[in-house]
Order: structure tokens, then sequence, then C-alpha cells
């Protein structure tokens, strides 16, 4: 059902995998909403709860909200300002959390631990692998990797986020590829220790 609705009445969802948000991705969606208005309308669900005022939760279209709220902030929309929404009173929170991540992963514009861990409350919840891949048009190898994340240490996660190598790429270092690497690091460091010494002693001598 479309419908318009104040955007004081709207609010993000909680489940939207999204936990970092790109200032510069939203101020250019800004710019672009404020030359052609909004081009899709946003999918929201009903807040429920006894008493409460009619609120919506946003299940489809977060970045075009916080790009709009942006505009309202700064003056540029009155704060009376109202938005074509698609409001969808069937969701359960499982579903919303589906949408938003399909929505999401679709656009290819998460970043990958957060596409990992999207893809990973997806599979708690009991989607199925072949259901993931029937939904966002990802391989099963690929989600699988991206799965893989979830394995890596902070250091390595830091890496990923600031896209310093490809997080997708067959070489993705595992838990144990990391140990490997620590014990390899360790021994090396105790063979120069002892070689340091040898030295030391045959120059004493």
């Amino acid at each position: 059902m479309l419908q318009s609705v104040s955007l004081s009445v709207l609010e993000a969802a909680a489940a939207n995998p999204r936990r970092k948000i790109d200032r510069k991705a939203i101020e250019g969606l800004a710019a672009s909403i404020r030359t052609d208005g909004v081009l899709h309308n946003l999918v929201v669900s009903p807040v429920k709860g006894k008493g409460r005022k009619e609120r919506y939760q946003i299940v489809s279209g977060s970045r075009r909200f916080e790009a709009l709220r942006l505009l309202q902030d700064r003056g540029e929309l009155p704060e009376d300002f109202t938005v074509a929404v698609e409001i969808r009173d069937d969701l359960s929170k499982d579903d919303t959390l589906r949408i938003a991540t399909v929505e999401n992963l679709q656009r290819q514009n998460l970043m990958p631990l957060e596409e990992a861990g999207a893809l990973t409350k997806l599979i708690h919840k009991g989607t199925t692998l072949d259901d993931v891949v029937a939904q966002t048009g990802l391989s099963a190898t690929t989600i699988k990797r991206r799965l893989a994340l979830n394995n890596l240490c902070r250091e390595s996660e830091g890496c990923v986020d600031e896209r310093r190598y490809h997080p997708f790429a067959s070489g993705i270092p595992d838990l144990g590829q990391r140990r490997g690497a620590n014990a390899h690091r360790r021994a090396d460091r105790r063979r120069r220790r002892l070689q340091r010494r040898r030295n030391q002693g045959g120059a004493a001598g």
C-alpha cells in the first residue's frame, strides 16, 4: 500500500545490516534528491506497541532516509516534509532482516564485514544456502568466502574494511594460516637470537 507520511514518523531499522554510514555517499545521494527528488519509494513496516503514536521502521531505503534527514537538518526540507512509502504490515523481524540484507547485497554497497555479518544472521535464522543464492544472485562459493570473514583476526578485519586487499579472493588468510605464519616468525626470531649469541661467544674467545 503506497502512502505519503511525514519524515518525522520514520525511524531506522534495528535489523539493518549496515553498521557504518558512508558520509560521502549520503552527501551525493542528498544532492541527487535535491535535484530530482526521491526516485524510488521507501519500504516501511509499522512499529507495533500499545499506546504508541503511528511510527514506521525502514525496511528498504535506509540510505535515502539518511539523505532526506540530512537535507532536513540543513533546512533544505521543511519539518513537515512528506515522503512516499510502501507500507508492509505483514513482515516479521526475520522478513525485515532478509529484505534489507538482500537489497544491500544486490546493490553491493555494504562493507565486506557487514556483508559477512548479514549473511551469518540469515543462515542462523534458518535460511538455507540455496535460498541465499537464489535471493541474492551470489554464487555459493562467494557466499562461503564472505562467511569465512567471520574468522579473521582484528588486524585482518581492519584491512578488509579499509579495502587493503580484496576480501573474496581465494587467498583469504584463515586461522590455520595465521597460526602457521606466526609460528614461523617466532622460530625465525629464535634462530636469529641463537646466531647472535654464537657470534658474540666467538668474538669473546
